[in-house]
């Protein structure tokens, strides 16, 4: 080829060249620009689905910036395509596009909100660059879209916190690289599918707070990479697979609030070495917990509450240094054996511990004196509901961190020691229903954080420190129940917190301080049974945000002052048995949240008003005041124009001590309530009257004072002495006496009648978990911890009692057997009262509705005067914010602790016997949700606890 043929052939290779470059970068660029557009299409898109921008977080998603550099979009830098939206907190208000499908290129995706709200669209599906989504915390609903399984290079798949539900789709199971997913707080029903084993790069799972069932898969046991499975707060149930203890790559295992059962291996400290959280509260496990937890050196929590774990504790626990909760309550563990806490010894080594819970379980002998070597870090030792003996260790002074120490309802004696005053951020002390002695240490006063204390039910001497009025914090006080003398210290009248205060059944004797007026927060005061004197202060009129006033049983003397009428929100007022005199202040009829009063034997004289409470014969008592006349007939008080006129005694000389008032309310057929006083002792009771002319009536007095003869339980109404006799007239007369219950019944409060509900307070969330804690504790102890089992024949509201604590008691016929097979048929013949049918149909009803409700709309069936908007607790949307952070975190707080109770009510409901839950399992459940849900409350200063709160 000549040189002038080659130099042709090269320019035409060149020009060749050239036009190939222009026209690949033209179709590139052009391909670029329809890409770009598309993107930018796809975004305002996006942006006219957002009907609220508060923060104004798409204002500057306008054409006076490229769209690469509106706020929350990432673009790559070689296509100038969006490969991320992150959104997260804007508060935006909308749904989602389907436009969102078009950015082709978005690898990830972040809308974590609060406000979202709709369905999420299938066109998700086409996002096949899709590394990461999460849309937590929105309002979401419908079903996991299908198409989101076809993003192949998804590997963390975050939805948690919406309204998503049907079942988890099985084809998440074929997508290759996904590592984490979390659905938890959805209403997910369903399996858990086992195809979830496929994917073998998978290291955290998380579906709690759904509403699945059935077994876990045994298949999970193939991921060998699992390094978190959180399934808690489902239905699940079924044996916890053997394969997954296998895992060592574990670090974390959660199934709180399911039926899950098993025991756990004697080698899982072994086969389990990275695990460092293990939370199985309130399932079904048995078994010992195995001596191979002390080699596990990483586990910082381990929380098996609500179980049926038993037997004596071998753990060497002090191996695990970073261990910092050890929860184990509401379990069968110990022996009631001397050296039952010997292990709290090897806790000493674990320098982070902050939560020992320990109650509600059978540990015997005494506290050892290491508890004082414990780490400083303590904040949480709870020890109560067991059968602890001996002294408290000096020791516990070291503890200084401590915020809440309860070793309530033990055998524990000797004094408080008065070291205890140096846990200066003391909040919770509570050593009531003990044995106690001594006095209580004037070293209280140090404690000026503390917010709650109860040492009622002891035998403590002396008189009450006045260095209590240090704690400005202290909102609740039980003294009750003790042997307690002296005055009540003025500077406990001080405290402008104090909201609740109890000194009933003590000796306390001399006048009240006129500082009582100065107790601005009190809202429940009781003194009843005490010996003290002088003049009821006209300054108590001041405490205006009193509820409940308790003066009965001392010995007070003048007038009632008048200025208890600025008590506007009075509701109980009781000053009974004292020597008040001169008239009854006409202003009291204005109180009208006034639903008891009881001013019987005093020394009382001139007209009873008739309006408001004293227009209601059942609400007012003014007995054992001669000098009183008028007053509505049903009072039978003499015409105040004949005011020495007396009524006449016509009961029988053996009935004579009892003086019958009026009907109360009707329990079942074959009886009729009273209320009474005692005049020997001058103590009000009820009387339970049989009604002779009913068919076993007889016979049925008789069983029942068999059955109670040698009953005991402090939620049972005590019986305090029988009659029969022959009334006035000759005929056959049969009563049980029984103690008095101040606060009614249950369906009184429940159910008011319509002249009375405007004048009752709502039963909050604690009054309400506390009540039917106390009427499974009964229902427990009748069917197995008698010698001689007993049947309730009647429980129902209306047979459930309030005492003046709002602690619930029950009265109402029973039935021994001699074996339980008998008991069916012998609690069947007592159910023959008109009402049965519609009681039957009325629990069917509400079985139906919670069961249709339950689990992932149970917060609709609650009550709506105890949601967060109403006020939890009797505290204002604003204080509950300011408690919780958040409505969302408040309701999900709630919903922790309300699915349980419905599950269980469920399950107690259910319509064949064998089906229902034992009342064991229940008493003990019921137990652990309270106790933990109060955890709470205290901690967050979420409530205003009740007196029977703790």
């Amino acid at each position: 080829m000549s040189l002038r043929a080659f130099c042709l052939f090269a320019i035409l290779v060149l020009v060749l060249m050239f036009t190939n470059i222009l026209a690949s970068e033209f179709s590139t660029m052009t391909m670029t620009s329809l890409g770009n557009e598309t993107d930018r299409y796809a975004l305002l898109e996006f942006k006219k689905q957002i009907t609220d921008d508060p923060l104004e977080a798409l204002s500057s998603w306008n054409d006076s910036l490229h769209f690469c550099h509106w706020r929350g979009v990432t673009c790559g830098r070689r296509h100038q395509r969006v490969v991320s939206l992150y959104l997260e907190g804007q508060r935006l208000v909308g749904t989602l596009s389907p436009y969102i499908g078009n950015l082709t290129f978005l690898r990830s995706i972040n809308l974590d909100n609060y406000s979202f709200r709709g369905t999420i669209p299938q066109e998700v599906g086409r996002l096949f660059r899709l590394q990461y989504i999460s849309l937590t915390n929105n309002t979401f609903r419908g079903e996991l879209p299908i198409n989101l399984t076809q993003c192949n290079n998804l590997k963390m798949l975050s939805i948690r916190n919406n309204k998503l539900s049907g079942m988890i789709p099985p084809e998440l199971g074929f997508m290759p690289k996904l590592s984490e997913i979390h659905l938890n707080k959805n209403y997910f029903t369903g399996r858990i599918p086992p195809s979830l084993s496929n994917l073998s790069t998978l290291t955290g799972l998380i579906l709690s707070f759904n509403g699945l069932e059935g077994s876990i898969p045994e298949e999970l046991g193939k991921l060998t990479g699992l390094e978190y499975i959180m399934i808690g707060v489902n239905n699940l149930s079924g044996m916890f697979p053997h394969s997954l203890y296998n895992l060592s790559s574990l670090n974390h295992i959660g199934l709180t609030y399911n039926q899950i059962h098993g025991s756990f291996p004697p080698n899982i400290g072994l086969t389990l070495p990275n695990l460092n959280r293990l939370q199985v509260e309130f399932n079904q496990f048995t078994g010992e917990i195995p001596v191979s937890f002390g080699n596990i050196s990483g586990l910082e929590i381990f929380s098996a509450g609500g179980n049926n774990l038993f037997g004596p504790i071998h753990v060497d626990f002090g191996g695990l240094k970073d261990l910092w909760t050890l929860a184990i309550a509401w379990n069968k563990l110990g022996a009631g054996k001397e050296d039952d806490l010997g292990f709290l010894t090897s806790l000493t080594n674990s320098t982070r511990l902050e939560k020992l819970e320990l109650f509600g379980n059978n540990f015997g002998g005494t506290l050892p004196n290491s508890i004082g070597n414990f780490s400083t870090t303590i904040q949480y030792f709870l020890l109560e509901k067991n059968q602890i003996s001996g002294n408290i260790p000096l020791g516990i002074e070291n503890l200084i961190n401590l915020s809440i120490l309860s070793l309530r309802d033990n055998l524990l004696s000797g004094s408080i020691p008065p070291g205890i005053g140096k846990l200066k951020n003391l909040r919770v002390l509570d050593m009531q229903n003990n044995t106690l002695s001594g006095e209580i240490p004037s070293s209280l006063g140090n404690l000026t954080f503390l917010y709650y204390l109860s040492l009622k039910n002891n035998k403590l001497t002396g008189s009450i420190p006045s260095s209590l009025g240090n704690c400005q914090h202290l909102k609740i006080v039980f003294l009750s129940h003790n042997n307690l003398v002296g005055i009540i210290p003025k500077e406990v009248f001080g405290l402008s917190s104090l909201s609740h205060f109890y000194l009933h059944f003590n000796s306390l004797s001399s006048p009240i301080h006129l500082e009582i007026g100065k107790l601005q927060s009190i809202e429940e005061l009781t003194f009843f049974g005490n010996k003290l004197s002088g003049k009821i202060p006209n300054s108590i009129g001041n405490c205006l945000s009193l509820h409940k006033l308790y003066m009965g049983d001392n010995l007070l003397e003048g007038n009632i002052p008048p200025s208890l009428s600025s008590l506007k929100g009075i509701e109980v007022l009781d000053l009974s048995q004292n020597n008040l005199s001169g008239q009854i202040p006409k202003d009291l009829e204005n109180l009208q949240y006034l639903q008891k009063l009881n001013l019987s034997f005093n020394n009382l004289e001139g007209e009873v008003p008739t309006e408001g409470v004293f227009g209601n014969a059942s609400a007012i008592s003014v007995d054992g005041n001669d000098k009183l006349c008028g007053g509505i007939i049903e009072l039978h008080l003499p015409t105040c124009s004949t005011t020495d006129l007396k009524r006449k005694n016509t009961m029988s000389k053996k009935v004579r001590a009892i003086m019958i008032v009026v009907p109360v309310f009707l329990l079942i057929c074959s009886l009729a309530v009273y209320k009474g006083i005692l005049n020997q002792v001058d103590k009000v009771v009820a009387i339970k009257v049989l009604n002779l002319q009913q068919p076993r009536a007889s016979k049925s007095f008789m069983t029942e004072c068999s059955a109670l003869r040698n009953i005991r339980h402090r939620n049972l109404v005590k019986i305090l002495t029988s009659c029969s006799s022959l009334d006035s007239k000759g005929n056959d007369f049969k009563a049980l006496v029984f103690e008095f219950m101040s606060n009614g019944s249950l369906e009184m409060w429940l159910h008011p009648d319509m002249d009375v509900q405007n004048n009752l307070r709502e039963l909050n969330i604690l009054q309400r978990l506390n009540i039917a804690t106390d009427v499974a504790s009964v229902m427990d102890y009748l069917h197995h911890h008698c010698q001689i089992p007993v049947v309730h024949c009647d429980l129902k509201p209306s047979n459930i009692l309030l005492d003046d604590d709002m602690s619930a008691h029950s009265m109402a016929q029973v039935a021994r057997c001699q074996h339980m097979g008998m008991c069916t048929a012998m609690e069947s013949s007592y159910w023959r009262c008109s009402q049965e049918k519609d009681q039957q149909m009325k629990c069917s009803k509400l079985h139906r509705f919670a069961k249709m409700a339950f689990p992932e709309e149970v917060m609709k069936i609650l009550d709506p005067k105890l949601l967060p908007m109403n006020g939890v607790g009797e505290e204002t949307e604003e204080e509950t914010r300011l408690n919780f952070g958040s409505l969302g975190n408040v309701m999900d707080k709630l919903q922790e602790f309300i699915a349980p109770v419905i599950r269980i009510g469920i399950q107690c409901s259910a319509e064949s016997p064998k089906e229902r839950m034992d009342i064991n399992d229940v008493a003990r459940e019921l137990n652990q949700i309270r106790e933990a849900f109060l955890g709470i409350v205290i901690e967050a200063h979420q409530v205003r606890p009740t007196i029977q709160s703790y």
